[in-house]
């Protein structure tokens, strides 16, 4: 996928969505006037690296690991790059074995700062190879704002500062069956969520990526 409209800071992140929505690597370019910068994400365990070396002909150039990398590309070879790239990907072999929701661990919802997050993502770039980190914690849900008919956006706060609101993007929130929005607000759940940076207009700001929930009840606390 390639627009002029996103900005390059963000296009890991609409990767790494497409590779988890539809289960299939994913290259996102951000087009400039004349030079685009793209973000590429592995699934199945999809060798990247191997695929950009086998179209690097229509590459300015590349690099990451094989499971995360990044390009810079001439507009004009986008089209040609793109059928090429999809050619290389069914022919290199992958590993559909899908392991469970693995934890990093447990914390409060106060640990996941600017700080923190900034430090996280030192440890980056993310993929089957380095996993990106999934955390455990309890928020309770103040706000929520369905977005797309599907996706919901959420205000997480801790229940021992409810002052302070943590923004949430839940993906696809709205096909989970067992959800409820009506019972949703002011309800205490446990979180597994991505921890990143969102970067807009030049301003960082912590976001949670949200993974899995149940409900607890405030007696397990």
């Amino acid at each position: 996928m390639a627009c002029s409209h996103w900005h390059e800071g963000v296009v890991g992140i609409i990767a790494s969505r497409i590779t988890e929505t539809y289960h299939r690597p994913a290259v996102v370019i951000s087009l400039g006037e004349e030079i685009g910068k793209g973000s590429i994400r592995s699934f199945a365990g999809k060798n990247i690296l191997e695929g950009l070396q086998m179209t690097k002909k229509y590459l300015t150039k590349f690099g990451g690991h094989p499971y995360a990398a990044g390009l810079s590309i001439h507009f004009s070879q986008v089209e040609a790059f793109t059928l090429a790239f999809n050619q290389a990907m069914e022919k290199l072999p992958q590993d559909l074995h899908l392991s469970s929701l693995m934890l990093e661990g447990n914390c409060a919802l106060e640990d996941l700062t600017l700080q923190s997050l900034q430090e996280l993502e030192k440890l980056g770039p993310f993929g089957p190879g380095n996993p990106e980190p999934i955390f455990s914690f309890q928020a309770m849900v103040k706000s929520h704002q369905v977005l797309k008919g599907r996706h919901l956006k959420l205000g997480l706060t801790s229940h021992n500062n409810s002052q302070v609101m943590t923004e949430a993007i839940w993906f696809y929130g709205m096909d989970c069956k067992e959800l409820c929005l009506e019972t949703l607000i002011h309800q205490h759940c446990q979180w597994a969520a991505v921890p990143e940076l969102n970067r807009f207009r030049g301003r960082l700001n912590p976001v949670l990526r949200i993974k899995d929930w149940r409900k607890i009840s405030i007696a397990s606390e």
